[in-house]
């Protein structure tokens, strides 16, 4: 049985440890709330973005151009988001699992946000074409745009034939689940007749709308997949303040057990010296 000293030393090094939990529960709920109010910012302008590709998509002419193509697929083009931290739950391990899943009978192209995906995906022996690693909070929004550039330059130069996003849907605090959505190309319905016209031309207005779409979509992903990894943290820091808590009870009842034994052990020595 370990002794008092030990016992001692085991509750101060776990109660470092649920201190060091708290400061990360902290920082993890603080993100949390900042991305929630940026998520929050981002969802009426994409929505409204989509409801503009959605009726670009009966207009007849836009059939002509490179952005709505369906030809072959030869090659499909997978942007995967993950974290570039641990320490929150199984957050990483499903959105890629998923990835690599959805992969399956695929020539595909990988290209992978986070360090944990890029490591997963060199383990797998992926075709990783580009990634991103350590992109700062603050430089999302300048980053998912430099990526809707990269995306669109590789679809048109025919280098894919396709693009999907995959990364994990925010529900709640409780509930996310790994998400995946083609971006490229771009659905078309049955032609319909179209009131008005475009100016100063429907190539130029496509010019400008498609990249901001994708880039406003891509923002919309990183900021989904944010705020999931900062819920997932939050609540593994929770159940790893839970067990450090029942360790430390477990661990003083042990302590005053072994307290009583020596207690029980210095009287019995005094009884039997004074017999």
């Amino acid at each position: 049985m370990s002794s008092t000293r030990e016992i001692k030393q085991r509750i101060k090094n776990i109660e470092s440890v649920r201190q060091l939990i708290h400061g990360m529960h902290m920082v993890a709920s603080t993100q949390l709330r900042r991305s929630g109010k940026q998520l929050e910012g981002i969802i009426p302008v994409q929505k409204e973005l989509q409801r503009k590709i959605d009726e670009l998509a009966v207009v007849d002419e836009t059939r002509k151009f490179p952005y709505y193509e369906h030809r072959r697929v030869r090659n499909s083009l997978y942007v995967v988001f993950s974290a570039d931290r641990g320490l929150s739950g199984s957050y990483n391990n499903r959105v890629l699992n998923f990835a690599l899943e959805e992969m399956k009978g695929k020539n595909e192209k990988v290209f992978v946000i986070g360090s944990y995906g890029y490591r997963f995906f060199q383990k797998n022996k992926k075709n990783i074409v580009q990634s991103v690693i350590g992109l700062p909070d603050s430089r999302i929004y300048y980053g998912s745009e430099n990526i809707a550039k990269a995306l669109l330059d590789l679809f048109l130069k025919r280098k894919c034939d396709e693009v999907f996003l995959v990364y994990t849907e925010f529900e709640n605090i409780l509930l996310s689940r790994p998400k995946i959505e083609r971006i490229l190309p771009l659905e078309t319905r049955r032609p319909e007749p179209v009131a008005g016209t475009f100016e100063p031309s429907l190539d130029v207005y496509l010019k400008h709308l498609i990249p901001f779409y994708l880039h406003m979509t891509i923002f919309r992903a990183f900021s989904e997949a944010h705020i999931s990894e900062q819920a997932s943290r939050m609540l593994a820091m929770d159940t790893a303040g839970s067990n450090a808590e029942e360790l430390v009870e477990k661990l003083q009842r042990n302590l005053n057990r072994q307290r009583q034994q020596e207690v029980t052990q210095e009287l019995a020595e005094i009884v039997g010296q004074r017999q």
